[in-house]
């Protein structure tokens, strides 16, 4: 899959917002979880392959990222 670029970053991301809570820095997950919640319910979440979709793992997460801005 790596190799591929297909597997689904969501969860990575996801897993990573409890890391920075855990670590009391509660800004950064917040924000974190806020751009990939609003990708996903604003319709801009594109599928990777893994999930039936086209999209790379990286225009996953870049898609998350400019969310961030």
């Amino acid at each position: 899959m790596v190799e591929k670029k297909i597997g689904n970053p969501v969860a990575l991301l996801l897993s990573s917002t409890m890391m920075l809570r855990y670590l009391q820095l509660p800004d950064y997950p917040d924000r974190l979880e806020t751009a990939v919640r609003r990708v996903i319910y604003e319709g801009k979440y594109y599928r990777t392959k893994d999930l039936g979709g086209s999209r790379t793992t990286q225009e996953v997460a870049d898609t998350v990222i400019s969310a961030l801005k």
